[in-house]
């Protein structure tokens, strides 16, 4: 009989006669547990920063990859902004950005099994873009002489 890959033994009762009728023990793989403590942090007014830690259980087959979803301005649809190749990545530079806009983040870890669920959300604004003022050119110049030397 064979459950959730676990298969057990049957045994057959011959009056005092105990016979194993066979044994196997098959280890299955799922998904890994989310990434967790994901956090954002704002740059500038064009970069977010972003770490995470590890899954704490990888489901028995080791970490692919890591996939970080965005969504701009904190709203509508999460959308893939980085899948990693490696897993010794735990943190992602998000540049190029919009000044002084929210942006939401999730990551997901892969194994060869598939995804895990997300991580928890975070969120960070960009900073404003600091206006330059050039001042005018100055107006209603005069000179005064005060002395002659």
């Amino acid at each position: 009989m064979k459950t959730k890959g676990i298969s057990f033994a049957l045994m057959l009762l011959v009056g005092s006669l105990v016979t194993p009728m066979g044994f196997s023990y098959a280890q299955t793989s799922t998904v890994p547990s989310l990434p967790r403590a994901l956090n954002a942090t704002t740059i500038s007014s064009s970069q977010i920063d972003l770490s995470w830690l590890p899954p704490l259980n990888n489901g028995g087959s080791p970490l692919t990859s890591y996939k970080v979803e965005t969504k701009v301005a904190c709203t509508g649809n999460f959308i893939l902004i980085l899948s990693s190749a490696t897993t010794a990545l735990t943190s992602y530079s998000n540049t190029g950005l919009t000044n002084s806009t929210c942006y939401q983040y999730r990551v997901y870890a892969l194994n060869a099994v598939g995804t895990s669920l997300p991580s928890n959300n975070a969120t960070a604004t960009t900073f404003q873009t600091p206006v330059k003022h050039v001042p005018s050119a100055p107006t209603k110049l005069s000179v005064n002489t005060l002395s002659n030397t």
